[in-house]
């Protein structure tokens, strides 16, 4: 396993890897997570994409790069279903129940709706983080305590930071206790790589 471990190579957004003196492999953001990926493979018979679970904006994840999609030969997907997300849209994408597609890719690149790439999916998410902020500041009130299970990191740090100003802004001290295996790495990795953030994060790690 050790061996293994010391043979991945870190990668940032758009930075260029090479294999075998044939293939180039790029990192593109899914908008899902921070640092979650697609794959631009590059070979010299064509250009592989490689899409794995994503969104088109994300209150905390960089944004979906759907630019960097355009023009490719192949398109390999595990799970997009922001495109049936959207309603009342007819997209032109392949359906989500198929694993690849080719011929003429870059085309539904090119004439992706822009109203898809608006904040609704933005602000739809801090409705929700706002909702549970609230749920949670209302029972602390009444001196009751707040367990939240987190599925996705990202929403995590939403709820931390929305939280602590909450209380704050209520005059409530009392901790706040983040129980995670990789907790310590998460809270590291959000402060040193801004590039994984959302602009939004991003403004205020640099400031």
């Amino acid at each position: 396993m050790k061996g293994c471990m010391e043979k991945v190579q870190f990668l940032k957004y758009a930075e260029e890897a090479y294999y075998n003196g044939s293939l180039t492999i790029k990192a593109l953001s899914s908008g899902l997570e921070i640092g979650a990926c697609n794959w631009n493979i590059l070979s010299p018979k064509g250009n592989i994409i490689y899409l794995s679970g994503s969104v088109f904006a994300s209150a905390t994840a960089t944004s979906f790069d759907y630019k960097a999609l355009e023009r490719s030969d192949v398109l390999l997907y595990s799970d997009f279903t922001a495109c049936n997300d959207v309603d009342g849209e007819k997209n032109d994408f392949p359906p989500a129940t198929g694993s690849s597609y080719s011929s003429n890719i870059g085309s539904c690149w090119e004439t992706i709706p822009e109203s898809w790439l608006d904040s609704d999916e933005y602000s739809e998410e801090m409705e929700k983080v706002s909702f549970i902020c609230s749920c949670a500041l209302d029972t602390i009130s009444d001196g009751g305590s707040v367990l939240i299970p987190i599925g996705r990191p990202g929403v995590m740090l939403q709820l931390l930071e929305n939280i602590s100003l909450s209380l704050e802004s209520s005059n409530l001290k009392v901790p706040i206790y983040f129980v995670s295996s990789v907790a310590e790495e998460l809270l590291a990795f959000s402060n040193i790589i801004p590039e994984w953030l959302s602009s939004q994060l991003q403004e205020r790690v640099l400031h």
